[in-house]
């Protein structure tokens, strides 16, 4: 579960006037509204190994969770995921929801790979991830030591 249960058809956030998402950054941010609103402390382009993730939910509890964005290829953004299971509690792709219609859903649970789509401009998870059965500790406290320095920059 992300932060909390439920909380994620409650909330809607508007992105613009015709609620179309144009931009990766844009869909990382009605994400990541979401997730602060639910008690998440969110950071974007985190560096994690040889490029960033999108963006990196800190639970209270310590639990990290991984999104990667994208507005269309969620075969590319698979392949940009799977790195992250051995650092992320918890793994998602975020698409808009015409895209996210396509995404191979078995797929994603083979690897535990949750979905999440942005339907009138809130996010909803589509897929649940399960918690990594990849997490390898030298990952995973490079990524929270990575997020630990950029929160003592703010």
């Amino acid at each position: 579960m992300l932060c909390m249960v439920g909380g994620w058809r409650r909330l809607s956030l508007v992105s613009d006037t015709s609620g179309r998402i144009t931009s990766e950054k844009e869909l990382v941010k009605l994400v990541a509204q979401r997730l602060e609103h639910m008690g998440c402390r969110t950071f974007s382009e985190v560096p994690f190994m040889y490029r960033s993730i999108d963006l990196v939910a800190l639970r209270a509890s310590g639990q990290c969770i991984a999104i990667e964005a994208k507005l269309a290829d969620w075969r590319q953004a698979l392949q940009q995921a799977k790195p992250c299971l051995l650092g992320a509690h918890k793994v998602y792709l975020a698409m808009p929801a015409h895209r996210a219609k396509a995404v191979d859903r078995a797929m994603l649970k083979a690897f535990g790979i949750g979905l999440i789509a942005i339907i009138n401009n809130a996010p909803r998870v589509l897929v649940r991830a399960r918690r990594s059965e990849y997490i390898m500790t030298p990952y995973s406290e490079a990524l929270l030591d990575t997020i630990a320095k950029r929160s003592q920059r703010s």
